[in-house]
């Protein structure tokens, strides 16, 4: 098989991803508002710290603008809580409120509904091996 064909073939599977996850985020929220509340909340979770609105900006590889103008919606929306760091109060950390978590957890549940076919029609392993396959190849 050619390499370009298959650059095309990894294009269009992940064109398809994206589309996929991209459609079912649509119904709870924006694919940027997902973006943030899951770094957010796998921060928090993984590593039990609280991220800054400029950490979330370099980890998600975007303008502090654009983060900005996304965390002051989801302020407004009582998704996410602003904290003063009590040690240089020029740093504020974001967290998910209750309410946050609730449109965070619902996104990922429709995304599990629209992944159903998948987990119906392959093992865990088959699955497994994709997604180390897919990190491979990301890296």
């Amino acid at each position: 098989m050619k390499k370009r064909h298959l650059v095309h073939q990894m294009y269009n599977m992940s064109q398809m991803f994206s589309r996929a996850a991209e459609v079912q985020g649509r119904s709870v929220m924006s694919k940027s508002e997902f973006k943030i509340l899951y770094h957010v909340w796998k921060t928090h979770r993984e590593e039990d710290k609280m991220l800054t609105s400029r950490e979330l900006a370099t980890l998600m590889n975007v303008s502090s603008p654009a983060i900005s103008r996304t965390v002051k919606g989801l302020v407004q929306k009582e998704w996410l809580i602003q904290e003063d760091d009590p040690d240089d109060r020029r740093n504020i950390f974001l967290k998910l409120s209750d309410e946050g978590k609730e449109n965070y957890e619902r996104a990922i549940q429709h995304m599990e509904n629209s992944m159903k076919i998948i987990f119906d029609e392959f093992t865990e392993e088959e699955i497994r091996v994709f997604l180390d396959t897919g990190a491979r190849l990301t890296k």
